[in-house]
């Protein structure tokens, strides 16, 4: 996976410290913890709500966005949004994807992360403008992938200046796969009740079709 930018920074010892770029022990400990109790027979809001809340002692952070391409992927659309400040787009709004650092993410699939803002990013990202006006100070977006098939992102935002390491941008991917997993059961679900309720529809039709066939035969019978 690609990062288009990076932090120099690196956090401290002691029992979770990070060798390099490698994830400790105990990081891995917890990841394994979360992925084994995050449960995707949960609705798609309240497992990601979930996660949310239980990702941040990983990854401190003060708002958490998922986003996922629609239409022919010329539009990014939040499918979640919590914490502090106002976003940009509500859950269920929508953008292009000209000028959006979300869907960049998406359609590349490269991880971004940005842990000192400045115009920079605005001038690359026109998007972007509102929330960095509005205090935003570092930045992850990790692509949602399935099958490498890059179709979403999952952004973690701070006010606080230096707040991301590789080592959440590490931890943040590995998260990651746990939210395109829930998407991805949550459209199957959704995929599932269209198919039955047509397949009921189509049921309904027939035993419908069969009543009018058997009306006009008794019809014509009691006529001849």
């Amino acid at each position: 996976m690609v990062r288009s930018k990076h932090s120099n920074s690196e956090s401290g010892a002691g029992d979770g410290s990070v060798v390099g770029n490698e994830l400790s022990s105990s990081d891995l400990r917890a990841l394994a913890e979360l992925g084994g109790v995050f449960s995707s027979d949960r609705n798609l809001d309240d497992s990601l709500a979930w996660l949310d809340s239980h990702v941040k002692p990983l990854i401190s952070h003060d708002r958490f966005v998922v986003d996922l391409l629609i239409d022919d992927r010329t539009r990014i659309r939040s499918i979640y949004v919590s914490g502090a400040g106002k976003p940009r787009l509500m859950p269920g709004e929508s953008d292009l994807v000209s000028g959006s650092l979300a869907a960049h993410v998406a359609l590349t699939g490269e991880t971004f992360i940005e842990s000192s803002i400045d115009e920079s990013l605005v001038e690359r990202f026109p998007n972007t403008a509102f929330t960095v006006e509005n205090g935003i100070r570092s930045w992850i977006s990790i692509p949602l992938i399935s099958e490498g098939y890059s179709f979403g992102s999952a952004t973690f935002l701070s006010y606080t200046d230096g707040e991301f390491t590789d080592r959440h941008v590490q931890l943040a991917e590995i998260v990651s796969t746990y939210i395109a997993s829930a998407v991805n059961t949550a459209r199957l679900v959704e995929q599932l009740k269209a198919e039955s309720t047509a397949l009921q529809r189509d049921q309904v039709r027939d035993a419908a079709i069969r009543e009018i066939g058997l009306t006009i035969g008794s019809t014509l019978n009691i006529e001849h």
